[in-house]
């Protein structure tokens, strides 16, 4: 029976699906094919292109929203410059402190050097339409999923998976038997209140609550036609999804959960 695995977006929360997968290798199971959305693809990635799981747990731990993010006060710059000479303003930040990273990673691999088939979600920021890529540069594929609209400066007109197929489910379904996902929904097991936490946070959890009643509508229909499918949703209590230094909370809380479903 092939087995696919679909890893949703999340933002530091997807820190969880690296516990995912470190149960998914203890119960030796054998994926013939990944996909992920944002957050999820960078996952998916590591594990299609065959990074050590010790080595991407550990990078986890390490890392910092500093090396992700310009400081706030070189954002402000930038955008006040662009302000003032007429440039306009479509993304606070730009990913390249991000690419950097993935860069060193992923180099130039591409997602036809996978050992394990991949396809990365997007969505066309133009027309609305789902994009799954399965061949180019993985770090590409990757940018354009997780570019969260208004937060990032968009590469390309495809951005953030979330928009539209946070958990594509329904794509995996077409190409296997069997379908184990990690899938968060959006954050209402939180509380605090979000209105008055930061930018991130509210547009985050604004996609995640446009983009969860299609998540869950796909997952009902893929049960109705008979597919065998196991959805793992963890509950992530009080975690902002920027929370990048809480890695290791994630990644216990993803794989507590994995081990007891699976």
């Amino acid at each position: 029976m092939s087995i696919g695995v679909v890893l949703s977006g999340g933002a530091a929360i997807g820190f969880a699906h690296i516990g995912f997968w470190k149960a998914l290798k203890e119960k030796n199971i054998k994926i013939n094919y990944i996909i992920g959305s944002s957050m999820g693809s960078i996952i998916a990635a590591a594990i299609a292109i065959g990074l050590d799981l010790e080595y991407v747990e550990n990078f986890a731990k390490n890392i910092k929203k500093s090396k992700i993010l310009d400081p706030t006060w070189l954002m402000l710059i930038k955008n006040i410059w662009k302000l003032t000479t007429g440039k306009p303003i479509i993304g606070l930040y730009d990913l390249k402190r991000v690419e950097k990273i993935l860069r060193k990673e992923f180099g130039n691999a591409k997602i036809e050097d996978c050992k394990i088939p991949l396809e990365i979600a997007s969505v066309n920021i133009n027309t609305g339409e789902k994009i799954y890529f399965n061949k180019g540069y993985i770090v590409d594929a990757i940018l354009d999923s997780i570019c969260i609209p208004i937060i990032f400066e968009p590469r390309s007109k495809n951005l953030d998976g979330l928009l539209r197929v946070n958990f594509p489910i329904e794509r995996a379904s077409n190409n296997c038997e069997k379908i184990i996902g990690m899938h968060f929904g959006f954050f209402k097991q939180c509380d605090i209140d979000i209105a008055k936490t930061n930018l991130f946070y509210i547009a985050t959890q604004s996609m995640q609550i446009i983009s969860n009643e299609q998540s869950f509508s796909d997952i009902q229909y893929i049960k109705a036609i008979g597919k065998d499918i196991t959805v793992i949703n963890p509950k992530i209590n009080n975690i902002n999804p920027f929370d990048f230094h809480r890695a290791d909370e994630l990644i216990k809380i993803g794989y507590n959960e994995s081990i007891r479903l699976l």
